[in-house]
């Protein structure tokens, strides 16, 4: 998942005002002497975690500061040797000798409390370049920790400021080479993490670091062994270091074996963190001892140190069981003022969210309280993984709060229309936005069925703020924001859905089975929008060419899925009835495969599934022309298999209006008689939610219209309507324009596909929201 990381200090670095950047930023070109540009930028976040895909949160580094250790020069007397002539002539030489000693030492201690003091990177690369033939390890690192803090403090706005840094940091690590084996342990680690902070990748420099870490591991201290993993964790997030897991291992043994209770909370949060990045799963009995030890320690934690543990813990997806997340949230409340950024902030929700754990009502309010407080300091990327996690845990705030929220989201996405200079920020704000942002809000706004004031007009500031940038849209992005607009039943305007088809066919390649069918169904419901017949004709809103290709690409891997192991149930119900609403012939072979895939699963389908299957392989046979493959002796037999099926849910009563209209129309366009006991049990459904209120005039005329093309004259339900003082005959004539569809709208819509955070998952992410109960929101309960 995409993540924005805030500044941290690091664990043994010496100097601690050397702060971490983000750690999403990748460098394109990994030679053994780089420099990130912009290293004090903090750029927008990537999830996933797994996980995500839907959707993965990067967090930071606690504060931890290491104990520094800077050697001075010393002398050696070993040469003195007074004895005789001779002895005298050695003791009068060695004396000369001593005396220059004394003066080198002084002029070393001059010189590091100038590098200490260097005002700027010019005169630090001045010092080291005309001192260089006496410079010592400790010169070059306090030389380093100079250049990181003076970095943090101004960074380099420029090409030739970026070329200063970079000309000085070649020096420095080309002096250190040499010198890697004198350093002690301490100075090893803090020189790791200095070039870890600045985000320079030597190589070579690196392996011999690297090398020598491993004769360092039994002689260092908890922060120290938790130093040199955040370093190399963060080269390896970074530019893709290798990094051995017994390497890892060792020093994760040597933390526990210097002890736990030796550690500060940051030190521990920071070693499961920098696993978290290595994507390192400690052994079960060495998590077992941490997590035993941190429940212990949690009422010590700060803010920053529970979001840390808990993002880290996600993304390694390690459960640490309800007692260590209760305790963690029962600590993150009384420092809930502590959480002063949007990434700790996003960190903390996204993290209860991947570990399914549902926090109670009065929590989510105290919290969500200072999400409120803190809108400003967030970005747009916290925003939107703030507004995912919320849908993911299905928790709905109240219309205010989110009127609030979306204010600012539509401020960090650059959703202003201001002339002049706010307008041009707003453009800047809009371009550094990621697109999966705007998709993961759009998705959660649609999960969450929100609907605060002004939605429409946000919705629209959006579409135009994202219709220039479509093109480069990633394909799930790109998907996900279709479908999200359909679901929140907002229309974009024709230009806009012109641009969003011209960039699904460019990226058409790039889509997987779940894409497609997500755009399928997203475009078939936009087809049956109102506005698309009304105003610009239907196919001026889905193109007919674009859905053919869409085949193209769906036969292959239709075939591929079902030679390893078949379609799943929602993909084949999701593709039939999108089709189904596009009423676009599709080519023969896709219908029989669409056919052959949802056939082994019609016995396993809800009430109202089944029904909207009905209804959809019956408009799909009349507009591909290929109604033999339904009937009886064909090879799918699909309609004597539905009427059996039906049959029985109607007999236990589980069908409502919309599923007895649309099974007995599915049936009449197909020419197809379910037989007299099958109707009599339907009318008798029929009758049943007729007495009780619950069958439309437009359902009960679509049926009695059915029953006239089947040649079956209802007796039970014309006796009901008889009895309301209504006419059946005069009623069906009355209603004999109305459209089954203008009512049930193809029956039920496909519902809640989660695009964001669930993507490898495809059974979730085509499961229909209506085959499940609706459950209450628990901000809702919690506002009411």
């Amino acid at each position: 998942m995409i993540c924005s990381v805030r500044s941290r200090r690091c664990v043994a670095c010496c100097c601690s005002k050397l702060t971490v950047q983000s750690l999403h930023r990748r460098h394109s070109q990994h030679q053994p002497l780089t420099l990130i540009s912009q290293v004090s930028q903090s750029p927008s976040t990537a999830s996933s975690a797994s996980s995500t895909s839907g959707v993965s949160v990067c967090h930071l580094t606690g504060p931890v500061a290491g104990p520094t250790a800077h050697s001075s020069a010393t002398t050696d007397y070993s040469d003195v040797i007074v004895n005789g002539a001779n002895g005298v002539a050695h003791a009068d030489e060695s004396s000369t000798q001593l005396g220059w000693s004394c003066v080198d030492s002084l002029q070393q201690d001059s010189l590091l409390t100038q590098l200490q003091q260097a005002g700027n990177v010019n005169n630090l690369r001045n010092l080291v370049a005309m001192s260089r033939t006496t410079l010592q390890q400790q010169h070059y690192r306090v030389a380093l920790s100079r250049l990181g803090a003076l970095v943090e403090d101004e960074p380099p706005s420029s090409g030739i400021e970026r070329q200063h840094v970079q000309a000085l940091l070649e020096l420095l690590t080309a002096g250190l080479m040499p010198l890697v084996s004198q350093l002690g342990t301490q100075q090893l680690v803090s020189t790791a993490c200095s070039l870890a902070k600045l985000h320079y990748y030597d190589g070579p420099l690196l392996k011999e670091v690297f090398e020598e870490s491993w004769r360092h591991v039994p002689n260092m201290k908890p922060w120290q062994a938790a130093g040199m993993l955040w370093a190399f964790a963060r080269y390896h997030f970074e530019f893709k270091l290798p990094v051995s897991p017994d390497w890892t291992d060792a020093l994760l043994q040597q933390l526990q074996h210097a002890g736990f209770s030796e550690c500060s909370p940051s030190t521990l949060s920071q070693t499961i963190y920098a696993c978290a990045m290595l994507q390192h799963r400690p052994a079960d009995a060495w998590m077992s001892a941490y997590l035993a030890h941190t429940q212990l320690r949690l009422p010590e934690y700060g803010a920053r140190d529970i979001s840390t543990s808990l993002w880290s813990l996600a993304t390694l997806q390690l459960e640490p069981g309800r007692e260590w997340v209760d305790a963690a949230l029962a600590r993150s409340e009384q420092v809930v003022r502590s959480f002063s950024n949007g990434t700790m902030l996003a960190s903390t929700l996204w993290a209860l969210a991947v570990l399914k754990h549902q926090p109670p009502a009065s929590w989510m309010t105290h919290f969500l309280w200072q999400v409120q407080r803190m809108l400003k300091a967030c970005d747009a990327q916290n925003l939107s993984n703030i507004a995912w996690a919320l849908a993911t845990l299905q928790y709905r705030p109240d219309n205010k709060w989110m009127q609030q929220f979306l204010r600012c989201a539509g401020q960090r996405m650059g959703m202003s229309t201001a002339p002049g200079q706010a307008g041009r920020a707003a453009s800047q704000q809009a371009s550094a936005c990621a697109p999966q942002a705007y998709a993961n809000l759009l998705w959660a706004l649609a999960k969450l069925q929100v609907r605060p004031t002004r939605l429409r007009s946000w919705l629209r500031a959006l579409c135009g703020v994202t219709m220039p940038r479509l093109l480069h849209f990633p394909a799930r992005d790109l998907t996900s924001v279709v479908w999200s607009l359909q679901r929140l039943r907002y229309m974009p305007d024709a230009d806009w859905m012109l641009e969003a088809q011209v960039a699904m066919q460019a990226r058409l390649p790039q889509f997987d089975l779940t894409s497609l069918v997500v755009a399928l169904v997203a475009l078939g419901r936009f087809s049956q929008h109102p506005s698309s017949t009304a105003e610009h004709g239907r196919l001026d809103k889905v193109d007919e060419a674009l859905i053919l290709r869409m085949c193209g690409s769906l036969t292959p891997m239709i075939q591929a899925a079902q030679s390893s192991g078949g379609v799943s149930m929602q993909t084949s119900v999701s593709l039939v009835v999108a089709f189904a609403k596009l009423r676009v012939a599709i080519p023969q072979e896709l219908h029989d495969l669409l056919l052959r895939s949802v056939a082994p699963h019609l016995q396993d389908l809800p009430p109202r599934q089944l029904s909207n299957v009905c209804y959809a392989v019956c408009q799909l046979a009349q507009t591909t022309g290929s109604m033999m493959h339904l009937r009886a002796g064909s090879e799918f037999e699909l309609l004597p298999r539905l009427a059996h099926l039906s049959q029985s849910y109607m007999a236990s009563w589980q069908l409502n209006g919309a599923d007895l209209a649309q099974l007995v129309t599915g049936f009449t366009r197909m020419g197809y008689n379910p037989g007299e006991a099958w109707l009599a049990h339907h009318e008798a459904c029929c009758s049943r939610l007729m007495r009780q209120d619950q069958l439309s005039r437009t359902q009960a005329a679509a049926v009695f219209r059915a029953y006239r093309s089947l040649q079956y004259a209802p007796r039970h339900l014309a006796a009901v309507l008889r009895s309301r003082h209504l006419r059946a005959a005069a009623m069906a004539d009355a209603m004999a324009g109305c459209s089954l569809e203008a009512d049930s709208y193809l029956g039920a819509e496909l519902e809640g596909l989660p695009i964001i955070g669930s993507w490898e998952q495809e059974e979730e992410a085509l499961q229909p929201l209506h085959t499940k109960k609706r459950q209450h929101m628990a901000g809702s309960r919690a506002g009411s």
